[in-house]
């Protein structure tokens, strides 16, 4: 594919779509930290079975990064970012 050509595939999909909406993130503690829409996916997995892709805001990516404590959603155990989410790729639009 050319890169004309997926211009103009995105300029089809907005057409036919509308404009996209900013997504929201999916971060538990969002209300705490509220960073504005989500800006990559993450991977997050726990001892306790969760394994789940996450939208995420640019504050808890920052939290990851940094190899923050975090909490899972489930379980509520508490562990080091690194050890549990993954940061897959930014959200494009």
């Amino acid at each position: 594919m050319t890169v004309q050509a997926g211009i103009e595939t995105v300029t089809d999909l907005e057409v036919l779509v509308g404009e996209f909406e900013e997504l929201a993130c999916e971060s538990c503690s969002h209300d705490l930290h509220a960073d504005g829409p989500a800006t990559h996916y993450a991977r997050v997995q726990c001892e306790c079975g969760v394994n789940v892709i996450k939208a995420y805001c640019a504050w808890m990516v920052a939290a990851v990064l940094t190899n923050s404590n975090v909490v899972c959603f489930n379980c509520l155990a508490r562990y080091e970012a690194k050890d549990h989410v993954t940061i897959l790729a930014p959200i494009t639009r």
